[in-house]
């Protein structure tokens, strides 16, 4: 995974087995890894829907970027 050189963030989906989710020294040194300890799905749809709603994905992606700086 060492071909990533921008950032990413990956998270996993209750969806995917175990096996499905890389091991942190798989990941490349621009990869940020969050695992949640109660599941989430990445698809989630919040708000009120549907004139609100809101994928939580689409949500934590930007918040991520402020974060890094990059939005």
């Amino acid at each position: 995974m060492d071909i990533v050189k921008h950032y990413g963030l990956l998270c996993d989906d209750p969806f995917m087995t175990p096996e499905a989710i890389p091991q942190p020294k798989e990941l490349s040194a621009a990869i940020t890894m969050e695992t949640f300890s109660a599941g989430g799905h990445v698809g989630f749809i919040s708000g009120n829907w549907p004139w609100q709603a809101y994928v939580w994905s689409e949500k934590r992606i930007m918040e991520y970027f402020q974060m890094e700086g990059l939005a």
